[in-house]
């Protein structure tokens, strides 16, 4: 066999010489990703307002927002 290259086998291994740089220089930089913005929900209730469950809500909604 000779050490000549076929046709073919030139442009394959160009390809994949470009293609491993390519993979090389992807991986070599950090994914930046950012935080996710602040959450506001809103809730309906069916107790009356001045319902004493009512009040429980309101008091575990204040005692959420605090821990946040």
């Amino acid at each position: 066999m000779s050490n000549q290259q076929t046709p073919l086998e030139a442009p394959r291994r160009r390809f994949l010489k470009s293609a491993a740089a390519a993979s090389v220089a992807t991986l070599g930089f950090p994914m930046v990703a950012k935080a996710q913005g602040p959450i506001s929900m809103r809730w309906q209730s069916t107790w009356p307002q001045k319902d004493i469950f009512h009040e429980y809500a309101l008091d575990f909604a204040k005692k959420v927002e605090t821990l946040l």
